[in-house]
């Protein structure tokens, strides 16, 4: 396939080369190297990420799950504190210009694909949509902390765990105790 013979033996019918996709190949490198090169595209897709990822750890109505190591710089997945406001917040963002924020369907939530061809505009303005969002639920007088809560929650845990292996070692140390005695 990779030698001219064999399409000149069958007419140029042997296998049609993906011309449309090398034509779009050709745009996107043009593209790229209009606008600085991958270094370039690299360090703008970086900082879209960054300031996107700053805005969400921050806040106390979005969240993020992934470890920072893992986080991707392409598509930045969100949840919001609460899940019924899912349908509200895309029904609003929509009619802000920002589509296609629905989160992947195995996860639910939201995912902003923040590609090459999105400018750090765009990231700008779904940034100021979540603020506006943020402060309009916070409005309509829903609980405002709930990271404290969850910090609150994981406290009470670890104390109940460090309780449990007190007693645990009170219990073993029993046992020992009587084992001795029974000597």
């Amino acid at each position: 396939m990779m030698q001219y013979k064999t399409y000149a033996d069958s007419d140029s019918m042997y296998n049609t080369p993906p011309t449309f996709a090398w034509y779009l190949s050709g745009m996107v490198f043009k593209w790229l190297k209009k606008n600085g090169g991958l270094a370039n595209q690299k360090n703008i897709n970086e900082s879209k990420a960054n300031k996107l990822y700053s805005y969400i750890d921050q806040s106390d109505f979005y969240k993020n799950d992934v470890d920072k190591e893992s986080r991707s710089i392409m598509n930045v997945p969100f949840l919001l504190r609460e899940d019924s406001l899912n349908n509200k917040f895309l029904e609003e963002s929509e009619g802000n210009g920002l589509l296609n924020l629905a989160g992947h369907r195995s996860v639910g939530g939201m995912r902003a694909s923040i590609y090459n061809g999105v400018p750090e505009e765009g990231v700008d303005a779904l940034i100021d949509f979540m603020k506006e969002f943020e402060k309009k639920m916070a409005e309509k007088n829903l609980p405002k902390n709930l990271t404290d809560n969850r910090k609150e929650i994981d406290h009470i845990d670890q104390k109940l765990l460090d309780l449990i292996h007190e007693r645990s070692k009170l219990v073993i140390n029993a046992g020992i105790n009587k084992k001795e005695f029974r000597r």
